[in-house]
């Protein structure tokens, strides 16, 4: 009885030692291990489409965290920095400023206007203030600001020692809007605990306060006066702010889920190409009549053996059965086009009444109906900035009865040559002459300098080409009768080639 009991446990230790060997064969592959893994690495971002979507409908309630995945994905990703700083740079910031008789209830006031020395030293004194904007660099960050944070708050404080005109930002969390003025701008309220969580000393808030208009420094004294005066609003003729919309939240942050998407497509596509390199050799056992021809430690020493050989590379790898191993595709490739997703994309913009080749068509008609689009959006946010600004700066200085009418030329770097080529043809025909000198890059202010310069260097000398742009009816009577009698007088010293003209005489002559 004790002889079968010990032969019992002795088939029983045979098989457990064989489940193990077995096991080893199969499962001594550090990769595989690794890849079966259960331990699962947690971070703060997002690492689906899916949960990027769950972070937008959150945002609502929880915007800040949208706003902070939104500054880490502009910092990280350039796919997503290059959509940001398409939008914030849709256009070249070439402005023009002109003097404009603000209107007056009294008929005196009204017929009062400055002439002379004085309306020059008003006017040069507006050019130095707007210029004192910094538009080319401040509008561009505004809106970038704007598309990663949803929103952008400001106010502005004038330097009474200098013409110049300074943009302090305002932190969104304790920003809200409240209304809307006439001209387009918002009209906001300031959380003025502000002060108390930035954790300065009284010395140093004191000191902090004289960046700020005075209006802060008083709001802030009735707020410590009385608690309930927390929110205040702020004067909307020097502080204002832009919304990318009601809930202030960063739209364009959905991109990530598509970004997503695309770098696991890009791991999926590395792994099966890097796949296509690698073997497996498949080493079978012979089997006899249902029984093993080999016992388990010689089928090890033999596994082993070979594997020392054949897996010097890791391109290789060994896999030792005990029958026949197939590798077979869960799915074939697809032959047949699959429209369904394309007929569902379709029908989102055929359902809102557009139609949909509109915005995703690759003709270049669609791309440039994409980029008026884009610029039309974009411009929307640019009126915003410069009503305000306009605004601003008329109220902080005065102008002796006049206002500055600010306008930024609509000038695009993606269509800059078209766009030129309209301020152009304003010119020739004698209207828009300042917007076609300001169009082509020179700013306002520096046009009589520019003048006057080329006047010392003598640069007068080189007179433009004889078109009808640059002639009077007269001009080309007179010179038509100079021609006649002595062609060779009273020419140029330096005198550019027309050429339309020598196109033209190259046509006569084929002819």
């Amino acid at each position: 009885m004790a002889k079968k009991e010990q032969t019992a446990v002795n088939v029983t230790d045979f098989r457990i030692n064989r489940v193990k060997k077995l096991e080893s064969l199969y499962a001594d592959e550090i990769s595989t291990r690794r890849r079966y893994n259960q331990s699962v690495s947690r971070a703060a971002r997002p690492r689906t489409a899916a949960a990027v979507r769950d972070v937008l409908e959150k945002a609502l309630q929880d915007r800040e965290n949208a706003v902070k995945l939104s500054k880490e994905l502009f910092a990280t990703n350039p796919i997503y920095a290059n959509v940001i700083n398409y939008l914030s740079n849709m256009y070249m910031w070439r402005y023009k400023v002109t003097p404009h008789k603000s209107f007056k209830k009294s008929k005196t006031q009204l017929k009062k206007k400055l002439t002379g020395e004085a309306f020059e030293l008003m006017y040069n004194e507006m050019l130095e203030a707007v210029d004192g904007l910094s538009i080319e660099s401040k509008f561009p960050t505004l809106l970038s600001m704007l598309f990663i944070e949803g929103a952008v708050f400001f106010t502005t404080y004038h330097d009474e020692e200098s013409i110049t005109l300074d943009t302090l930002l305002l932190p969104n969390k304790y920003c809200r809007k409240i209304a809307e003025s006439q001209f387009g701008t918002a009209i906001i309220e300031f959380d003025f605990s502000y002060f108390d969580d930035i954790g300065l000393t009284r010395q140093q808030l004191d000191d902090y306060f004289k960046s700020f208009p005075k209006e802060f420094k008083k709001c802030y004294d009735k707020y410590k006066n009385k608690n309930t005066l927390r929110w205040q609003q702020l004067d909307p003729h020097y502080s204002s702010g832009v919304l990318l919309n009601d809930y202030c939240i960063p739209t364009y942050l959905y991109i990530m889920g598509g970004i997503l998407d695309y770098e696991k497509y890009q791991d999926n596509e590395l792994e099966r190409n890097e796949n296509l390199l690698k073997y497996i050799v498949v080493q079978t056992m012979p089997i006899y009549q249902d029984k093993l021809v080999f016992e388990m430690d010689e089928v090890e020493a033999l596994h082993k053996s070979l594997k020392n050989k054949i897996e010097k590379s890791d391109k290789v790898n060994l896999m030792t059965t005990f029958g026949d191993a197939k590798v077979l595709k869960v799915s074939e490739n697809d032959t047949v086009a699959n429209e369904v997703l394309a007929k569902a994309f379709k029908a989102i913009f055929n359902n809102a009444g557009f139609n949909s080749a509109i915005f995703t068509a690759e003709s270049v008609e669609a791309l440039k109906m994409s980029l008026i689009r884009d610029k039309g959006m974009v411009w929307k946010y640019v009126n915003a900035l410069l009503n305000f600004y306009t605004i601003a700066i008329n109220n902080w200085f005065d102008f002796k009865g006049y206002e500055a009418d600010i306008a930024i030329l609509p000038i695009s770097p993606y269509t800059y040559a078209d766009d030129i080529k309209i301020y152009k043809d304003n010119a020739t025909l004698g209207v828009g002459k300042l917007d076609y000198i300001i169009a082509s890059g020179i700013k306002q202010r520096n046009i009589k300098d520019n003048f006057e310069l080329e006047d010392f260097l003598k640069l007068n000398e080189i007179t433009p080409m004889q078109t009808s742009y640059t002639q009077t009816a007269e001009d080309r009577n007179s010179s038509g009768s100079n021609d006649k009698e002595d062609k060779t007088e009273d020419k140029p010293k330096i005198e550019p080639l027309d050429e339309s003209k020598e196109e033209s005489s190259k046509t006569d002559e084929d002819k």
